[in-house]
């Protein structure tokens, strides 16, 4: 099941849920303190700033010095900054991505069930880009294949018929 407790890889349908809500569990005071070091580290590097700036219009300090030395800084305040913002950069291993990707593709309708609503419908959106479509005939019907159906089928080498899988589709008599 894809949502809370999940363990799929992060790079697909939102994220796993438990690694984020995992990260500070029990250290809340700790964060709160961190987080305090690090809002004084900005200011100060942000001080710093302006104080080369300072310097570089009274005459102070040379350009070539004022360069280097608010470069450090810039690359100090946008890390300090990131780190506020608690942005991180999630590893994905990627065949452990594209092995979920094609579970998923291979049972789509067991993983629909299992997904949260809002991942229900970023997934409907995802396999039927134009949605789906009824026609008084009684069939059912997509105007346009979603890229994930035409690049399967660029990569076997063509259309073949294949036999659906039951609970996406009413199964048909034999």
């Amino acid at each position: 099941m894809i949502g809370r407790g999940s363990s799929a890889p992060c790079a697909t349908w939102g994220g796993t849920g438990t690694s984020a809500r995992c990260q500070g569990v029990g250290t809340g005071c700790a964060a709160r303190s961190g987080r305090r070091a690090t809002e004084r580290q900005l200011t100060a590097a942000r001080e710093r700033k302006q104080r080369l700036v300072d310097l570089l219009v009274d005459g102070t300090l040379d350009r070539d010095t004022y360069k280097q030395e608010n470069d450090g800084n810039e690359l100090r305040i946008s890390e300090l900054a990131v780190e506020l913002a608690g942005v991180e950069v999630p590893e994905v291993d990627l065949g452990e991505a594209l092995d979920f990707a094609t579970d998923v593709l291979a049972d789509a309708a067991h993983h629909w069930r299992e997904f949260a609503p809002k991942t229900r419908r970023e997934f409907q959106i995802l396999l039927f880009p134009d949605g789906i479509h009824y026609s008084p005939n009684g069939r059912f019907g997509t105007p346009r294949t979603s890229f994930l159906f035409s690049g399967l089928r660029a990569a076997e080498g063509g259309e073949k018929r294949v036999v659906a899988r039951t609970g996406f589709e009413p199964v048909l008599p034999a």
